[in-house]
């Protein structure tokens, strides 16, 4: 069974992205799929749900406003420094797979969040340079800020003035973010890209994957 993202908007243009694969259950039938959770029709008639892999750390998203010191005493509780030393790594690994697994299915706040809570300017920035590849400049922005990234910071800050005028904007990204303009005038046949809005080094930022308005479930071979 493998799991598509729609991808109505980025800067290589719109599609379908393969988000994982899993088992599913022999002999079911997919019904619906909300939220991460899919629901089957059994043989015998009964409903199951499932989880899906792809999903299985977004809960873990961090609790607005939990203090250090609450994680220390529940550490010293469960046995002092090493045990708490223990339960902050276990914390750690729970929010890096939580802010992947949002960059993955395009919940860039989830990711921006999770990566904010572990204070990783390397993976604030992995966040930022995902968000501009599907024009979502206030995380791209936010997530700089938090890295103290002050260089990408003057060339998004001025984008922001654009926001009246979607084809510059969109535009201007696709330029930053070294997408394909053909692709991505699917989304806005008026525009063009002008190389000279390109800035030095914008063609070795890393493409991420696409953001979503929905998920599929299909049982045969990914196109």
């Amino acid at each position: 069974m493998h799991v598509y993202r729609h991808v109505p908007a980025s800067v290589q243009g719109p599609g379908l992205k393969l988000v994982g694969a899993q088992s599913g259950l022999p002999g079911a039938t997919p019904l619906t799929l909300c939220s991460g959770t899919l629901t089957w029709h059994l043989p015998d008639g009964a409903i199951h749900r499932q989880l899906l892999s792809t999903h299985t750390h977004l809960g873990e998203a961090p609790a607005r406003g939990r203090s250090d010191s609450g994680k220390g005493q529940l550490g010293a509780a469960q046995g002092g420094a090493e045990g708490g030393a223990g339960m902050a790594r276990a914390r750690e690994e729970r929010l890096a797979a939580c802010c992947q697994q949002a960059l993955a299915l395009g919940h860039f706040s989830r990711a921006l969040d999770a990566a904010r809570a572990l204070g990783d300017a390397h993976l604030l920035r992995e966040v930022a340079l995902a968000a501009l590849q599907f024009f979502e400049l206030d995380v791209a922005v936010a997530a700089y800020e938090a890295a103290g990234d002050e260089g990408a910071l003057a060339q998004l800050r001025p984008l922001e003035a654009m926001r009246h005028d979607d084809n510059l904007l969109m535009g201007h990204l696709v330029a930053i973010a070294g997408g394909e303009a053909a692709a991505a005038r699917q989304l806005r046949p008026g525009w063009a890209v002008s190389a000279a809005c390109r800035p030095a080094g914008a063609a070795a930022a890393p493409r991420r994957e696409s953001s979503c308005s929905g998920l599929y479930v299909g049982l045969g071979r990914p196109p």
